[in-house]
């Protein structure tokens, strides 16, 4: 997030008031419902959402994917994904991961998404983008 949005680069503690937002979203699932909450997280993925962290407090664009550029992106799809990592967690067969540090920083759980590749039934995984890296566990 820091390296993709200059205003956050200049103060990097307000990627913290970012996550606290991106947090907010799967919470927000029993009061909004989870269509609601799916679509302002696709908002924050698309770049539609703004804070304050331009010049005089302007609002700017948070970018968390940059669409322009997609090389620049770090991207990881893997297998058997479990979240959260406990007795009972839910087994994803196909997580992507997008500018996230796995397993060491928390904006990860935030920006991974499942991806509706065909299951194993209808004939498993098919070709993924060059910038994609597969890592099956």
């Amino acid at each position: 997030m820091i390296r993709l949005n200059p205003d956050i680069a200049a103060q990097p503690d307000r990627a913290d008031e970012v996550l606290y937002r991106l947090r907010a979203i799967p919470l927000s699932v029993n009061s909004d419902g989870l269509v609601r909450a799916n679509e302002h997280f696709a908002e924050w993925l698309r770049g539609e959402k703004s804070m304050p962290f331009g010049h005089n407090g302007e609002h700017v664009s948070i970018r968390l994917i940059d669409f322009s550029h997609s090389l620049q992106n770090h991207c990881v799809v893997t297998s058997r994904w479990v979240y959260p990592k406990v007795e009972g967690g839910r087994r994803f067969d196909v997580m992507l991961l997008i500018n996230g540090k796995r397993r060491t920083n928390p904006i990860s759980k935030v920006t991974c998404f499942f991806l509706n590749f065909c299951s194993s039934r209808e004939g498993g995984l098919q070709t993924l983008p060059p910038w994609l890296h597969w890592e099956s566990h």
